[in-house]
């Protein structure tokens, strides 16, 4: 494999979770969801919990521009004096489709509400509070950091224990969950611990991947992921 291959690229990202409103320490009467596993496909030790969230998601009036919520990060950054990681997205919950910007990176549940009033006074308006809880499809938009270890298997540089598997071919997310269905249900048993979304890069031409997550994943079992990913979706041609 060449070096010098990282791919640094605007792309978006979609996976089905369990999402409930998040009813402390956010703007009075606003609606912002919290999910429940961050990797649900996966099930293991070291996940991100406790008292810190994995992300939550600000449900706002309008839907906004990748570069619009990259700029909004970069003024509230010169006076936010804790970290943070903005996105924009949209939920589909209960046949209902709503954008969003989803929030990662922050270390205390008492810091969202204070950047909520960030984006606030940037210009950001919220939807009045819903109790919700639910599955639901998450579509962020995001920047991809990956490069190669072998051919058509990417890393992470942002996101430990995160890799991509490239598929031939552009699939619905309805197929998508048929799919990795299928993919498990033909892999031994030991080896169908991980979690999977559905994802495009976008270069030069639109790459069409699936994010694998799972700890302690090695170069054999990527190759066995991909490689069944593949034969399934030539079962559904």
């Amino acid at each position: 494999m060449k070096k010098n291959l990282r791919i640094q690229a605007i792309g978006r990202v979609a996976k089905e979770e369990t999402v409930f409103s998040l009813t402390s320490h956010v703007m009075e009467n606003t609606f912002v969801l919290e999910n429940d596993e961050p990797y649900p496909g996966y099930h293991g030790e070291n996940l991100p919990s406790g008292t810190k969230p994995f992300s939550v998601f600000f449900m706002t009036k309008e839907k906004y521009s990748t570069e619009k919520v990259l700029r909004l990060n970069q003024s509230i950054r010169k006076y936010y004096k804790h970290s943070f990681d903005a996105v924009p997205g949209l939920i589909c919950l209960n046949n209902d489709t709503i954008p969003c910007i989803r929030i990662r990176g922050i270390d205390n549940y008492e810091y969202v509400d204070d950047l909520q009033k960030c984006f606030f006074s940037e210009g950001v308006r919220f939807l009045k509070k819903r109790n919700v809880r639910g599955e639901a499809v998450i579509t962020l938009k995001k920047l991809f950091d990956i490069e190669p270890i072998e051919e058509n298997i990417y890393k992470d540089n942002d996101e430990a224990s995160t890799f991509y598997v490239k598929i031939p071919e552009q699939v619905s997310f309805e197929k998508f969950r048929q799919l990795t269905y299928s993919v498990k249900n033909n892999i031994d048993k030991d080896k169908t611990n991980f979690d999977a979304a559905l994802a495009a890069i976008y270069t030069k031409d639109v790459m069409d991947v699936v994010r694998i997550y799972a700890k302690d994943l090695n170069i054999e079992k990527l190759h066995l992921i991909l490689k069944t990913y593949i034969e399934e979706l030539k079962k559904m041609e």
